[in-house]
């Protein structure tokens, strides 16, 4: 399985309030740890309402992790084909691996020519819906100290 990143293009002050969790007393830390937990769990909820097609595994393989110790928050898909479908695809070409052609149907082919796939970024979308409210939640927590 690959894996690709997409930036998530919080602001600095606000990634160095999330790495610095550990300098702040218990109750803001408490305050920006509930702020990152959350807003993961909007972006995957976003994640999953924007996929393009509402079937099959790419709904289901959309998970997120968070890690307490160092307050990070993960959305991912672990189906192989979910890049294709944030990023696109060119044109491909499939030819036969065991036998001299390709059979769809009755018909009998040298080669198949997969159109191109225009893009459907899900990931993308769901990170700039919940950047605005994860930065503030992060901002009224370092705030409140």
């Amino acid at each position: 399985m690959s894996t690709t990143w997409i930036n998530s293009n919080l602001p600095e002050q606000v990634q160095k309030a999330v790495r610095d969790v550990g300098h702040y007393d218990e109750t803001t830390k408490k305050m920006l740890q509930d702020a990152i937990r959350s807003g993961t769990e909007d972006t995957m909820r976003s994640a999953i309402r924007h996929v393009h097609t509402k079937s099959g595994n790419l709904v289901s393989k959309i998970s997120m992790d968070y890690n307490e110790s160092i307050n990070t928050g993960y959305v991912k898909s672990k189906e192989h084909h979910s890049w294709l479908v944030e990023h696109g695809a060119g044109i491909a070409f499939v030819l036969p691996r065991k036998k001299k052609a390709l059979k769809y149907g009755d018909r009998f082919f040298k080669l198949a020519e997969i159109p191109p796939r225009k893009p459907h970024p899900f990931m993308q979308t769901a990170i700039d819906e919940t950047a605005p409210k994860i930065t503030a939640a992060v901002e009224e927590a370092v705030d409140h100290d």
